[in-house]
């Protein structure tokens, strides 16, 4: 069951209004039997760390910070690397917007974009951000530049969306082989 299906379901059982406001009173059977309400937190045996899978199935991901959107024509999007931010491409940037738009965007938990409390701060948690918010652009096709960490990311959105990345630029990723 995916996370519009689990919602529509929650709404038509609860009421729209339960799901837009409370849902804490929701309990959830495990296939194992056990039951898990999230209002008392501890039940069967389940913790509620232990079920935050819920709360990340009915999150959206957060929309990144767009740091810079400048120049026209075939659009080329920036991701940087850990411990940095869209700054690492203030001198790339000029250099292709004569010819390109060129979209620089801050990562999860780095410089403007958002750092939820809740995040792992995982590769698929990068990779959904990034997602929504090139949706949100409405970024049809692009060139996909990743640095360091934003290669790893970079290289995991390519292969998720092989139709939007029309080609893929890996500088410096942390790929380390065996000796």
């Amino acid at each position: 069951m995916g996370p519009r299906t689990l919602i529509r379901f929650i709404e038509e059982t609860l009421g729209s209004r339960a799901l837009r406001h409370h849902t804490t009173f929701i309990t959830i059977r495990s296939s194992a039997g056990h039951d898990w309400d999230s209002e008392s937190n501890v039940s069967g045996g389940l913790y509620h760390d232990q079920m935050g899978w819920i709360r990340r199935l009915l999150r959206r991901p957060p929309l990144l910070h767009i740091a810079g959107d400048v120049g026209a024509g075939p659009v080329v999007v920036l991701l940087h690397g850990i411990a940095s931010s869209s700054v690492t491409f203030e001198n790339v940037v000029p250099l292709i917007s004569a010819r390109h738009r060129a979209v620089s965007i801050d990562l999860l938990g780095f410089g403007e974009s958002p750092a939820p409390v809740d995040a792992q701060y995982t590769l698929e948690e990068h990779v959904a951000a990034l997602d929504r918010t090139l949706r949100r652009l409405r970024l049809r096709q692009f060139v996909l530049v990743g640095h360091s960490m934003g290669a790893l990311i970079a290289a995991r959105y390519a292969a998720t969306r092989p139709r939007q990345v029309t080609r893929l630029v890996l500088v410096s990723p942390p790929v380390y082989l065996s000796p």
